[in-house]
């Protein structure tokens, strides 16, 4: 039994040198809240989670500190989340839940604008997600979740953006949806790297050309008309070479 636990929920803190250990003892399941006051526990615990790996990164937090500063005994964090895994599984599945839900929400919403302003607002709400949400890029350099994991966050994020695509254009065949929707993931996923870029004229300015980019890409794409002034256009170039 760890130090921890033997302390029956008593909290080091953050700078002490004693250091909890990561995991449990016992690497189960973590528990699933049934009722409200658990769920609300669980919250707490998990928004401590994502601050603290913001703040220390994921290698670097431990679970003593994520408990500190959701103010609760150790031995509650263990019991919900056995390991630092658990946690940031936690933290991606309720990332890709709020994400869907703003998705729908902006799906509502679709029916009164236009094929530019929709590229428009959908680059800055996908922007603002992650910005608003910076433990994303933290999850995203951690090692990856099993593949099954994965592949069902691509396709709720998929599903979730090609069902905005079909009210507009309900003539898209699923399947073209779902891959303009993965070639949108792709250039936020882009978006989300300039982050990292030291000089903030520059990442601004390549923001703007990811932004334009976007919008040419998915205004075509929603837009019948301007799908063929693009196609007339290539194939006015084709003739000339």
């Amino acid at each position: 039994m760890t130090q921890d636990h033997q302390k029956h929920g008593a909290l080091s803190q953050p700078g002490n040198p004693e250091k909890a250990r990561d995991r449990s003892p016992a690497e189960g399941a973590a528990r699933v809240p049934k009722r409200q006051r658990g769920k609300e526990r669980v919250a707490t615990l998990l928004a401590a989670a994502a601050a603290v790996f913001v703040d220390k990164g994921f290698e670097a937090a431990t679970m003593t500190e994520v408990a500190f500063v959701a103010g609760a005994a150790i031995g509650s964090l263990y019991q919900f989340f056995p390991s630092k895994e658990h946690l940031a599984e936690a933290l991606r599945r309720q990332c890709v839940d709020a994400l869907c839900e703003t998705l729908h929400e902006f799906a509502g919403r679709v029916a009164l604008w236009d094929a530019p302003e929709i590229a428009t607002r959908l680059f800055q709400t996908l922007l603002d997600f992650h910005a608003g949400h910076p433990v994303l890029a933290v999850l995203a350099e951690i090692r990856r979740p099993p593949p099954a994991v994965v592949h069902d966050i691509r396709i709720r994020l998929r599903t979730a953006i090609a069902d905005i695509l079909s009210l507009k254009r309900p003539d898209l065949s699923r399947p073209q949806a779902q891959a303009i929707a993965g070639a949108i993931l792709l250039v936020m996923k882009t978006a989300g790297t300039l982050r990292a870029e030291p000089d903030p004229q520059m990442r601004h300015a390549m923001l703007d050309e990811l932004r334009m980019m976007f919008r040419c890409y998915l205004e075509t794409r929603i837009d019948c008309s301007a799908l063929n002034d693009l196609r007339q256009s290539d194939a006015g170039i084709d003739n000339r070479v």
